[in-house]
């Protein structure tokens, strides 16, 4: 089973237009041991899957949510968003050229938050 973190009973509805990240104040627990690398489940007070997200226990922004819905992300889903970026950039004619700098990853607006990838 994968870990969980449960809402808080008073933080209102969470969902895709409030933004992908969850705060730690708005958390109650975490059910499980969380792992960095493995989404976790985020659930409402009465336990319904809201999505899934990465976690980080010594941050405010102790989720950054990958997906909406009770299905997990695909087992390849950090390699499927890092290609999907990356021929993003290229389609545009971005990191084809030579240039002295380019973002290949931009975070949450490719699918991956909290990373960015410059080149």
């Amino acid at each position: 089973m994968p870990t969980r973190v449960q809402l808080r009973r008073d933080v209102g509805r969470v969902e895709p237009s409030h933004g992908p990240w969850i705060r730690t104040r708005q958390v109650a627990r975490i059910v499980g041991v969380p792992d960095a690398r493995e989404p976790v489940a985020v659930e409402d007070r009465h336990g319904e899957v809201l999505g899934w997200g990465l976690v980080s226990e010594r941050s405010s922004i102790m989720v950054r949510m990958l997906q909406w819905g009770p299905q997990p992300p695909p087992p390849r889903w950090l390699s499927q968003r890092l290609t999907r970026a990356f021929e993003a950039r290229l389609h545009m004619g971005l990191g084809a050229q030579p240039t002295t700098g380019v973002r290949m990853v931009n975070s949450e607006g490719d699918g991956l938050p909290g990373l960015v990838v410059d080149r």
